[in-house]
């Protein structure tokens, strides 16, 4: 008699047994010989696989998303060993710079919104074998391909300036061993594309001449290494005890005319922003009643600010009855400029704004 193997073997199943039998209708002088026993081993275990793949590729669009944009990484498994595999658990790892999606997702353990670096679970089994024919809910039976899983994440908004990758890695494991532990892990890298955009704004005060540099990243990427950068107007001296003192003038004289000074602002992550203090007063003696002011800001990132051209502007005010252009002849703003208007210039890149100052007192 030859027999074979099932098509699948649970796990704890370490022996097959054979039993034989031989009988007569005649007296019998001993029965003690008349069946036999055999005990076969039966070996194996589970080889569980799985792979991934996301709708990034599937797109054709190289790997490559933006802030705020889904990430769905589609997930197969099988089991391709010689025993069926229990307790069988996938397990997932919220990517780097994501968050989780449920609503887009298989049903993991982990809520919605979850950030980078939480670890989902999901129980798997053999859907093609009813739980009536003895399998645990949770058995991957030898053979067997289980059902196609997603798990959706999406990109942060605000990405640092070093964020120019995701990597997001899958894993399977079961209790019943394995004999190939090299395939039970899948990795997907996707690449990101984020832009910073600085953006800055920039008002004067007819008090001295109160210049204010504000400045935003509108972008969706952190920009690193900001600058901002103003060169003193003609006809005036820089004044660094009132101004931010974080500016450094060129040659480290901070009066000097056209004197150029610049502003280590540091990084400026996305949505976020500041603001700094240029101070400049009118030179003695000087019959200039229009002063000009020019400022800009620079800064990097993993790609360049996409409007470089807006990232500065030139702005003027101008003073009327102040022929000697001394402090003293504006201590307070509003009493030497009643009629305050303000001007803006509005760019993509850039929004510098002055504040203009009319009217018949006299002002600095």
């Amino acid at each position: 008699m030859v027999v074979k193997t099932m098509d699948w073997i649970r796990c704890g199943t370490d022996f097959t047994q054979n039993f034989a039998f031989i009988a007569t209708t005649i007296q019998e002088s001993n029965y003690n010989d008349n069946n036999a026993t055999v005990r076969t081993p039966i070996t194996g275990e589970p080889n569980l696989v799985i792979m991934k793949t996301s709708n990034i590729r599937e797109k054709g669009r190289a790997y490559r998303v933006s802030p705020n944009e889904l990430i769905t990484y589609n997930i197969t498994y099988a089991n391709i060993g010689l025993r069926d595999a229990t307790n069988t658990m996938i397990t997932e790892t919220v990517p780097e710079y994501t968050t989780y999606v449920a609503g887009a997702s298989s049903q993991w353990s982990c809520a919605d919104g979850s950030p980078a670096g939480t670890v989902c679970t999901i129980m798997v089994n053999s859907s093609l074998y009813p739980n009536m024919m003895g399998f645990d809910v949770e058995s991957l039976a030898m053979g067997m391909i289980g059902d196609r899983l997603q798990f959706s994440v999406r990109v942060i908004n605000n990405l640092p300036p070093t964020a120019h990758i995701t990597t997001n890695c899958v894993s399977i494991n079961n209790t019943c061993g394995e004999c190939n532990p090299f395939d039970n892990m899948a990795c997907y890298t996707v690449n990101l594309f984020g832009i910073p955009d600085l953006v800055l704004n920039a008002t004067g005060q007819c008090r001295s001449i109160h210049w204010y540099l504000e400045w935003q990243n509108v972008g969706d990427q952190a920009a690193s290494n900001v600058v901002l950068t103003d060169t003193v107007p003609t006809g005036t001296v820089f004044n660094p005890v009132e101004s931010d003192s974080r500016w450094v003038c060129n040659n480290n004289t901070a009066s000097a005319n056209f004197g150029q000074c610049t502003l280590n602002v540091g990084d400026v992550t996305s949505g976020s922003g500041g603001s700094a203090l240029f101070i400049t007063s009118p030179m003695m003696g000087t019959t200039q009643t229009t002063f000009t002011n020019t400022g800009s800001i620079t800064g990097t990132g993993r790609n360049p600010d996409p409007t470089p051209s807006n990232n500065q502007d030139t702005a003027s005010v101008g003073f009327e009855g102040c022929p000697d252009a001394c402090d003293s002849c504006c201590p307070i703003a509003n009493e030497c400029c009643p009629d305050k208007t303000d001007v803006t210039f509005t760019f993509q890149g850039l929004l510098l704004g002055i504040n203009q100052c009319s009217g018949s007192g006299s002002s600095s």
